[in-house]
């Protein structure tokens, strides 16, 4: 057990150790401060060395010239930086550098990272300045240095580089001034400028002479005079009793000291009214174009006055006007009439613009103006003119009266059916009896023996209406070189109506609503040859007599003669027998020798339409029929020849005629017309 002594002992013990405890972390403390402070310094001092050693760029700045040294100033005008004499320093990679001198312009550099360290900058001498004022002078003064026009006005302000140089001031009224100029840099010279006005003369003449001259509205003298004066502009002024005052401005320059002026005065106006009748003419003055009404003329002189209009025996005079009266002249026109002879070779309707005034032969009192005349027939063309009938005299308008159709072929113009390849033939037919005897073998009841005869030309397709020819007048139908067939009798009539209207020749069928009304005898237009006509050109046309076939009397048949049922057809139909035609149908036309006429295929190869009616009842077989047309009416129409399925003998007889039913596969036509 301890006692108190040795407690107290080892209290003591321990309030020692405790106190040792404090103060050593007391020293600690104050030396970890230390610590921190020593630290936060190193790292300071490290950092302003790396922004200095990495991040911030010196340079060096040579100014020239070297005159511009003493006064140089340098500055940043962007980026951060320092400068110290003729060194700076950037932060950062870009900046600009602003240097300046005295009387040397403003240099501004650009620091980038390509800049080097050490920079030569060399400054441009501020411009010298010229001034000049010339205000107080007449005219634009033209300025020059070293003979280079720079300037023209009346004021001089002029920035130059120093140096020496020759200044020319140049006015068109005044001497030249001339001066050499040695200017320094920033400079400014104020010129003052002593100019000598330039002396010339003006040379002034007149006709008539005499007249008061005002030189600035100043009285000078008369004409002619030469006047004194400086060089400039001047109002110039002429006045003489009856005459206009005339007015004009001169100029005395450099480059022209003594102008001169030759000037014809002309009189002063008077007033004539002119009044014309009737109006629309033309008015001449002295030769020239005018208007009627109140004309200024000079006064005291002979004017010639003119007035014409067509149709209008002109007017002339000669006038004198004074300045107190006022002359009025009327003019009236008198109409000039000449006497015009209408004639034409046909009686003709007379038409003058556009108003019927008769039949040909026809006179009438016109006035001399261009005139329409227009002669109509019907059946004709027309026939339009212009004339001018002339005064008290008598002239003859005369027209020549032509169809449609003569007026085309006078004119040139081809055929309308041989664009489209159709060959016609003309023939004279004569006096021949048509039909068959009685004792002809093979004949039919029909083949009336009627006598007639022909009072005109006529126009016969050499060749059968082709496919090919009627697909112009029919699209729908092919086009080839075969005769057309499967065609009815009023279309085969009207495709002669439109062959007719395309040659300019009336229609010879007169059909309405696909119905046949009847034939227009009188017409030369195309149609259908006539019964009477087909058999004259089968068996007496270019003959001595009538033939039985087209190929003469022969009952032997030649072989290739025309298109008939030959022997390729054999066990189809009849055929001829021992006859070969080298087709075994239809065949293109053209394709056999033409016969005695001239014409092709009348024989054979298909059938052909005729114009004639169709009746049982019996003909005048008395009487001569002069242009037999046939009866007169009735349902069906005859049909002519023989085609490729004809295979009986009797049935190639020119005289055969059968009645036609309608369109067929052998049946076609050709065409003719009157001449």
């Amino acid at each position: 057990m301890m006692n108190e002594s040795e407690q107290n002992s080892v209290e003591t013990t321990k309030t020692s150790s405790l106190n040792l405890d404090a103060h050593i972390k007391t020293a600690q403390r104050k030396g970890a401060s230390l610590y921190v402070v020593g630290g936060g310094l190193t790292l300071f001092v490290l950092a302003v060395f790396f922004l200095w050693l990495f991040i911030v760029k010196g340079f060096v700045v040579i100014i020239n010239p070297s005159d511009a040294r003493p006064s140089a100033s340098i500055s940043l005008s962007k980026g951060l930086g320092y400068v110290s004499d003729n060194r700076f320093y950037v932060f950062g990679s870009r900046a600009q550098l602003m240097i300046t001198a005295e009387r040397f312009e403003t240099t501004y550099l650009d620091i980038n990272e390509s800049t080097p360290s050490t920079l030569d900058v060399l400054l441009t001498p501020s411009p010298a300045v010229i001034s000049a004022d010339l205000s107080h002078l007449e005219g634009e003064t033209s300025w020059y240095i070293d003979d280079k026009l720079v300037q023209v006005s009346k004021t001089f302000e002029y920035s130059i580089a120093p140096g020496t140089y020759l200044l020319i001031a140049d006015n068109p009224y005044y001497s030249d001034w001339t001066s050499v100029l040695n200017l320094e840099r920033g400079e400014t010279r104020q010129l003052e400028l002593d100019l000598t006005r330039i002396e010339g003369q003006i040379v002034l003449n007149s006709v008539p002479s005499g007249a008061s001259i005002f030189v600035d509205q100043r009285v000078v003298g008369q004409t002619p005079l030469t006047v004194p004066l400086a060089a400039g502009q001047y109002d110039i002024q002429l006045q003489l009793t009856n005459y206009e005052t005339l007015e004009d401005n001169i100029e005395i320059r450099d480059d022209l000291t003594q102008p001169k002026r030759n000037y014809q005065l002309v009189p002063k106006k008077g007033q004539v009214q002119v009044n014309v009748s009737p109006a629309g003419g033309v008015l001449l003055l002295n030769g020239e174009a005018t208007e009627p009404g109140l004309l200024s003329v000079s006064v005291n002189q002979k004017h010639q006055i003119r007035y014409s209009k067509e149709g209008f025996r002109p007017y002339q005079t000669s006038i004198n006007v004074d300045l107190q009266t006022k002359d009025v002249l009327n003019i009236s026109l008198e109409k000039m009439i000449g006497e015009v002879n209408f004639t034409s070779n046909l009686p003709a309707q007379v038409y003058l613009d556009n108003k019927l005034i008769g039949m040909t032969p026809q006179i009438k009192a016109l006035q001399s103006l261009p005139t329409k005349v227009e002669f109509k027939r019907e059946g004709y063309r027309n026939v339009v003119q212009t004339f001018t009938p002339k005064d008290k005299a008598s002239i003859n308008v005369q027209a020549k009266m032509l169809t449609e159709f003569e007026a085309r072929r006078a004119e040139g113009r081809p055929l309308f059916v041989s664009t489209l390849g159709i060959e016609m033939k003309a023939f004279r037919p004569n006096a021949f009896t048509m039909g068959s005897p009685a004792n002809e073998t093979g004949r039919s009841r029909n083949e009336h023996q009627v006598k007639v005869d022909f009072s005109r030309s006529i126009w016969v397709s050499r060749h059968e209406i082709t496919q090919a020819q009627f697909a112009a007048f029919d699209n729908k139908i092919p086009k080839s070189n075969k005769p057309l067939t499967m065609v009815t009798w009023l279309q085969a009539a009207k495709y002669c109506n439109w062959l007719s209207e395309n040659e300019g020749l009336p229609a010879f069928y007169r059909i309405k609503n696909n119905q046949l009304l009847g034939f227009n005898q009188d017409s030369k237009g195309y149609r259908l040859p006539t019964e009477a006509e087909w058999e004259w050109l089968a068996r007496k046309a270019n003959r001595a007599s009538a033939t039985k076939y087209v190929w003469g009397n022969s009952d032997r048949l030649k072989n290739k003669i025309a298109n008939f049922s030959d022997k390729s057809a054999t066990g189809n139909q009849f055929v001829l027998d021992k006859f070969d035609d080298g087709f075994a149908d239809i065949a293109p036309v053209g394709s056999f020798k033409a016969d005695r006429a001239g014409l092709f295929d009348l024989a054979g190869n298909v059938r052909e339409w005729v114009n004639d009616f169709y009746t049982n009842t019996s003909p005048n077989t008395v009487d001569v029929q002069v242009d037999y047309l046939g009866p007169l009416r009735g349902q069906q129409h005859v049909v002519k020849g023989a085609s490729f399925n004809t295979g009986k003998f009797k049935d190639l007889r020119a005289a055969k005629r059968t009645i036609g039913e309608g369109a067929k596969n052998d049946l076609g036509f050709r065409i003719a017309r009157y001449n």
